[in-house]
């Protein structure tokens, strides 16, 4: 990206042009020279910083050629779609705007999707470097991949399984190296993901604050000690009604993207779950959730446990989707051979029931993305 020094006024000028451009050809990355060293930024965050909507709010205007005239309209990266335009919107532009036919051609097979559900060796159950974790990203076609550990809790509550909290500068710093290292092969975000119960939310609401998270999942776990000191009775039906509840209430507290594994209980008393005798419970649940416009996650680390399906299965998935509720699929990856593990069989298996896209969280903002876009790029 140059310009002339020497004429103040042009400083930056046509750089959102420039985007739109190299957006276009595919190019992820643009350069700068500091102190005679190369560094390479990721295109859709330098964006963010200049004075012009992100590529998914505004995408870039292209004229594509042909022998029948000349077609205008967008393209729009994150979904990778062609919106035609027609009417007065669809005047061509000067001749030096106009991409010939055969120069324009979007890889139908670029990575974009990202994995959003993976741990550190932090939360004390979990094995392998961040590095291990992006190479095998790579190896699964992924953009990029959101990493979120298991939140610190105060008071050493379930500190056996999660990073203390004088261990959180510690994780945002393991994240940020890994970023800068993998810039420009892969995209490394810092996520995380926190435990909901109704007295944490004073806690979480000053610790989600306290870092620029770009993803924040809510979790609910029945498994938890501390969680069934308070809310098990010992009557198993009752506890799960009372999770599925502490569901609606995570995502009318505001805090969370994305309720991850929004099934868990089903695993408790496994051999005495009945779906059929909690749908009406599920049901009222998933009513507030939607009303809330929070996401909820598939998870594909449930064929893992005792029901070996995913979290959640096929029939609360259903209810989801006749409600219209967001879905972000992530692996709960502990060890980096799950990185997008069983991917493209969840996203089978969403187009099935009637999804059309699968969402994902950057810098804590929803992008929705075709299904049947998503599916080619993954490996």
């Amino acid at each position: 990206m140059f310009h002339d020094p020497a004429r103040a006024g042009r400083v930056g000028n046509h750089f959102k042009e420039a985007w739109n451009l190299l957006s276009n050809i595919v190019f992820r990355t643009v350069s700068i020279f500091l102190e005679r060293e190369r560094r390479d930024l990721d295109i859709e965050q330098v964006r963010r910083t200049l004075p012009c909507p992100p590529p998914w709010r505004r995408p870039a205007r292209v004229w594509a050629g042909s022998d029948a005239g000349t077609t205008s309209g967008f393209w729009d990266p994150s979904g990778g779609t062609f919106i035609i335009l027609h009417g007065l919107a669809a005047d061509p532009p000067c001749q030096s705007q106009v991409v010939r036919r055969g120069k324009f051609t979007i890889s139908s097979t670029a990575s974009i999707y990202y994995e959003s559900h993976m741990h550190t060796t932090l939360c004390r159950h979990a094995t392998g470097s961040v590095d291990d974790y992006a190479r095998r990203a790579v190896e699964r076609g992924l953009k990029g991949m959101t990493v979120t550990c298991h939140c610190p809790l105060p008071d050493r509550i379930n500190h056996e399984s999660r990073m203390a909290p004088d261990e959180l500068d510690t994780y945002v710093d393991l994240v940020f190296r890994s970023a800068a290292k993998w810039r420009g092969r892969l995209d490394i975000r810092m996520g995380m993901e926190s435990d909901f119960a109704p007295f944490l939310i004073p806690y979480l609401t000053e610790l989600h604050a306290s870092r620029p998270f770009s993803y924040i999942l809510g979790s609910v776990h029945p498994q938890a000690g501390y969680f069934k000191e308070r809310y098990d009775t010992g009557e198993t039906p009752a506890y799960r009604r009372i999770y599925y509840r502490m569901l609606a209430e995570a995502a009318e507290s505001g805090l969370f993207d994305c309720l991850s594994h929004p099934d868990l209980i089903k695993n408790i008393d496994h051999a005495e779950w009945d779906f059929d005798r909690y749908a009406p419970d599920i049901e009222a649940s998933l009513d507030r959730i939607a009303a809330a416009g929070t996401c909820m996650e598939l998870n594909t680390s449930g064929l893992l446990k005792k029901i070996k399906e995913y979290n959640p299965g096929r029939a609360q998935l259903e209810m989801m989707h006749q409600r219209n509720i967001p879905v972000v699929v992530g692996a709960d990856a502990h060890s980096a051979h799950r990185v997008a593990d069983h991917f493209r069989e969840a996203l089978d298996l969403l187009a099935d029931i009637g999804y059309r896209t699968v969402s994902l969280f950057l810098d804590r903002e929803r992008q929705d993305l075709a299904i049947e876009q998503v599916r080619p790029t993954l490996r």
